[in-house]
């Protein structure tokens, strides 16, 4: 019986200009991001993404302070904080292309590896040395 590979989606960043080949790419998986899930908030200051950061740290404050003007229960405070990390989880990497493309990369290519490594040296075999 043979097993399938499971393959994962990365984008490849660049800053414009630049060779690719002078370490200025960066790969963003596509999919569920655990750091940002388990870390929210510390996940985007690790980045450089102070808005995305404060944004989070914002709506974490004002569950509780809602919740208890409404007079509403500390099982909902939980639920609704746990479902903002949920969604960190989902979106991290969408933020984290956001904040790049903000910084001035762009998308350069859409790279399938196993892993991070094998679709960086995809991204260097296919796309840096074809192009002239």
């Amino acid at each position: 019986m043979t097993r399938k590979a499971v393959v994962k989606i990365y984008t490849a960043q660049i800053v414009p200009g630049s060779s690719s080949l002078d370490g200025e790419v960066m790969l963003i998986k596509e999919g569920f991001n655990w750091a940002g899930f388990l870390f929210g908030p510390f996940w985007a200051l690790w980045h450089g993404m102070w808005k995305t950061m404060t944004i989070i740290f914002l709506v974490l404050i004002a569950i509780p302070v809602i919740c208890n003007t409404l007079y509403l229960t500390n099982y909902l405070v939980i639920i609704l904080q746990f479902q903002v990390f949920i969604f960190m989880g989902m979106w991290a990497n969408d933020l984290r292309r956001t904040a790049l493309l903000q910084r001035g990369y762009v998308e350069h290519a859409v790279i399938v590896g196993k892993n991070k490594n094998e679709a960086e040296h995809r991204y260097l075999l296919n796309v840096v040395l074809v192009e002239p």
